[in-house]
Order: C-alpha cells, then sequence, then structure tokens
C-alpha cells in the first residue's frame, strides 16, 4: 500500500528532480549612458548585458536563465563622464539602474553562482560588459558601469502560486488503497 501511494505521488519514477526548489540570483548594474531610455529600448543592449551577466555567473548559467529590470532604483542622477569637462549646451552622462535575476535550480547551485557573481567588482564587469556591446555593434565607450552589486546568497523561489484562502484539496468521495 505504502508503494502504491509512493508511485502516486511520484516517488521513485525519476520525478523527484522536477520538485527542486527553485532560486533566484539578484544584483544591480548601475550604468552611466548618454540616453537611458534609447539603451533601456535597443534589442542589443538588452541581450548584451543578459550576455554579460551569464557569462559572470558561470558555466552553469544560460542567457535564458537572466531577466533584466531597467530602471529598477529610482534615481535621477546626472553626471559628467569621468575626466571631461562640461562645456555649455553638452549633454551630460546619465545614470541607469538596472536589476537582473539569474532563474537557478537547486540550492548547492544557487550558492555556487551567488558567491560567483558577488565576488566581481564593476571593473571586470565593465570588462565583460563593454565586449559583449562590441560584439553587438554598440560603442563601449559610451557606457561607464559605474556599480556592480550581487547578493552573496540566493533566494528561494517558489514557481507554484499561493492558494487562495478557502481553496483547499478536497479528495473525492472514497479513495481506495487496496
Amino acid at each position: 500500500m505504502a508503494g502504491a501511494l509512493g508511485i502516486a505521488l511520484g516517488i521513485g519514477l525519476g520525478l523527484a528532480p522536477a520538485l527542486a526548489a527553485a532560486f533566484v540570483a539578484n544584483g544591480q548594474i548601475t550604468i552611466s549612458v548618454p540616453d537611458p531610455q534609447k539603451f533601456e529600448r535597443d534589442e542589443r543592449a538588452q541581450r548584451a548585458l543578459k550576455r554579460s551577466v551569464a557569462e559572470l555567473a558561470g558555466p552553469l548559467v544560460t542567457e535564458a536563465a537572466v531577466s533584466l529590470v531597467f530602471g529598477c532604483i529610482a534615481s535621477s542622477r546626472v553626471v559628467a563622464p569621468r575626466g571631461l569637462q562640461v562645456a555649455k549646451n553638452r549633454w551630460l552622462q546619465a545614470m541607469l539602474d538596472i536589476c537582473f535575476q539569474v532563474e537557478l535550480q537547486g540550492e548547492e547551485t544557487g550558492e555556487e553562482v551567488c558567491q560567483r557573481l558577488s565576488s566581481f567588482d564593476s571593473s571586470v564587469a565593465a570588462r565583460i560588459i563593454n565586449r559583449y556591446l562590441a560584439e553587438e555593434g554598440l560603442d563601449p565607450s559610451a557606457v561607464e558601469v559605474v556599480r556592480w552589486n550581487a547578493d552573496p546568497n540566493p533566494v528561494a523561489s517558489n514557481p507554484v502560486p499561493p492558494v487562495a484562502p478557502g481553496d483547499t484539496f478536497r479528495p473525492p468521495q472514497s479513495i481506495n488503497f487496496g
């Protein structure tokens, strides 16, 4: 009887890994660009950033596992590019905050990826991001990575939607285990 219940629940059929907990690695990138709205809408820039985060996350992560949220940190900072004098009527660089999430399977993988992402500083991230921007045909000199921050610990993610109050499991009229 216990065996039938175990098989009904998927135990012993190789279905248990599908129930593995999902984890998310979170982080933020702040970049300085001439036109944040244009950069945000540019699919090549999005692809370059996703590919950069995936590479920094390591060989276990693909571009498809990375999602970006532009403007995730409220800011309206405007700065002059480093080392340049700002002349009259010259456009200033504007900061663009980008949050990223990397979807991962398993706690061990989540911890490994988070430790890897949080071990880099903005100069390493800039080198990778600039390489992918150039590969996408964009000018990497127009983008400056000001800040790179990745959370050192993964966040558990429950892909199953929460149950509404009063929406409980109701078994059929009878269950026959025999």
